[in-house]
């Protein structure tokens, strides 16, 4: 019985009985070595790189997991005993200053006021873009402060920005 959907091999199956014994062992041999390069490249090869990949990226992202569930208590354990609360917005006013000048900011500081209880609203003008950055990445990460909002604008001269910003204190 023939099947009709399989009528585009008959050519193929008419070479194969053309070959002689030699030929079709050959071809039988040379075909089972494709096919075990094929499986090699491209699926155990492959398989076997992301299985290393695994072996050490699981214990790594492990340990940061039990470091950052350790943090965490930590950090419940500060705010229930009130040493991290909210920052009154003299605290942040102070904090920023004397930070901005620590930071070489504090000429470019040209307005520094309270928004709401832990809040503070500045203006820094004419402010190395670099330095800027720097200055509020280490607010953040040292001092808890977080940007509510920001709008930067280029000067003529390049790598120098007019900012004005809005932070909040930690707790808030």
């Amino acid at each position: 019985m023939k099947w009709p959907a399989l009528t585009f091999l008959e050519p193929y199956r008419a070479r194969w009985r053309a070959l002689q014994v030699r030929e079709r062992i050959a071809v039988i041999i040379a075909a089972v070595a494709l096919g075990g390069f094929l499986f090699f490249d491209l699926l155990w090869m492959p398989m076997e790189h992301d299985l290393h990949v695994l072996r050490v990226d699981v214990p790594r992202d492990r340990a940061r997991l039990t470091i950052m569930q350790a943090q965490a208590l930590q950090i419940s354990a500060l705010r229930a005993s009130g040493k991290i609360g909210h920052a009154s917005s003299g605290a942040i006013l102070a904090s920023l200053e004397q930070s901005a000048a620590a930071y070489g900011l504090k000429h470019a500081l040209t307005k520094l006021e309270p928004n709401g209880t832990s809040g503070a609203r500045l203006v820094l003008q004419g402010v190395a873009f670099n330095t800027l950055v720097t200055w509020l990445d280490a607010l953040q990460v040292h001092n808890g402060v977080r940007i509510e909002s920001a709008a930067i604008n280029a000067k003529a001269t390049p790598g120098v920005v007019d900012a004005r910003l809005e932070l909040r204190g930690p707790g808030a």
